[in-house]
């Protein structure tokens, strides 16, 4: 569930508020932040990353990709204009439906593709 706060150009700012939501973590974002910590995914992954404007759940800054937990609180229009913001800076998106973390088998197959999105992006 990416985060989308107001950029102000203060790096400051957005460094305090990744450092709060890394605290808050909701249910879904543990589980898969046990599943890709320590290099479990291939890469190192960064969780609750300020980029630009926005704060990512999930950076794999050696493949530019975000992963993005997606849950019912998103707003369409946010995540619109975020993606266009990423897709301009060369970073791909994954998108996860939360409830798919809590199914062992739909989470096997995110991780799937995720170590495979790593590895096809320079990992």
């Amino acid at each position: 569930m990416a985060r989308w706060r107001s950029w102000q150009g203060r790096e400051g700012l957005r460094t305090n508020a990744s450092r709060a939501l890394r605290k808050a973590l909701s249910a879904s974002e543990r589980v898969l932040w046990q599943e890709l910590r320590g290099d479990k995914a291939g890469a190192r992954v960064r969780r609750q990353h300020p980029l630009g404007p926005y704060v990512i759940d999930f950076y794999v800054p050696s493949a530019r990709l975000a992963i993005e937990v997606h849950g019912e609180q998103h707003d369409p229009a946010v995540d619109r204009k975020r993606d266009v913001y990423l897709r301009r800076q060369g970073i791909q998106t994954l998108r996860i439906p939360s409830l798919d973390l809590f199914d062992d088998v739909r989470r096997g197959e995110w991780l799937q593709v995720i170590e495979r999105t790593i590895h096809e992006r320079g990992s």
